[in-house]
């Protein structure tokens, strides 16, 4: 049921963002552990088509911690994609940007 309500809200930021709270409850009591990660970066990605950087980089940044413990290659690109979107996008002076640049950085230095 929680992958349900998380495609029904794919695509409509405001939709995403408003069910925050219903889609984390069910995925809880559908112990869906992985979508639990990656329902992050759908909700950063909905910041960022609502042009609010912050929450955004909040949302990715909490999606690249619980991807870290996962040890998802695929996860981390897609962090680090969605890093160069928002770059792209004309945010890449903003400190928050700077700062979660730098904090993958230092994350992909420390793996190595």
């Amino acid at each position: 049921m929680s992958g349900v309500l998380a495609e029904r809200s794919y695509g409509k930021p405001e939709m995403t963002l408003a069910m925050k709270d219903e889609i984390m409850r069910q995925i809880r009591l559908d112990h869906n552990t992985r979508l639990e990660t990656w329902v992050f970066l759908d909700w950063a990605r909905a910041y960022l088509l609502l042009h609010e950087v912050e929450e955004g980089v909040k949302a990715a940044q909490e999606f690249s911690r619980r991807s870290s413990t996962l040890q998802s290659d695929h996860a981390l690109r897609r962090v680090r994609e969605y890093l160069k979107d928002v770059e792209n996008a004309g945010y890449a002076d903003i400190q928050v940007v700077r700062d979660f640049r730098e904090e993958l950085q230092n994350t992909d230095s420390s793996s190595t």
